[in-house]
């Protein structure tokens, strides 16, 4: 075997488990978080629709991350990315009902639009990312 087709196929093996580990740590973090005690009087307490842009803005990052782990792993299908939609709706749907099991936080279906918000800020910047970088390869 070549050494140079061994060695691109380990730097693709390794990028493409690096994403998936950053989008399973990023997906743990969100969760932690949102099951986390939170100081009423702090920054995102005092800025209203602060909290609205938060949870916009991680399940963004969230569909992005996402999108590159899926990305590297063998590529975007449409399957793979209906999947990756399906999956993004569902986690934020858990863990808005996952505040509802601690008398510490409270869910909120206003919360839970937020996010599906920021997944559908994520599906059209990866859609419109794609289709440029496909008009870039055309020529």
């Amino acid at each position: 075997m070549d050494r140079s087709i061994t060695t691109d196929l380990l730097k693709k093996i390794a990028g493409s488990r690096a994403w998936v580990a950053v989008f399973l740590l990023y997906t743990g973090a969100i969760f932690y978080l949102a099951l986390k005690p939170m100081d009423p009087q702090g920054a995102i307490g005092r800025f209203s629709g602060l909290d609205k842009l938060l949870h916009g803005g991680e399940f963004v990052i969230y569909f992005l991350i996402g999108f590159k782990a899926l990305e590297t792993w063998g590529g975007v299908t449409r399957g793979k990315f209906a999947a990756l939609i399906v999956t993004s709706l569902l986690f934020a749907g858990v863990t808005e009902i996952s505040q509802m099991a601690v008398s510490y936080r409270s869910a909120s279906i206003a919360d839970w639009f937020a996010d599906l918000a920021g997944i559908a800020v994520g599906c059209a910047a990866t859609s419109l990312l794609s289709a440029f970088a496909l008009e870039r390869e055309k020529g």
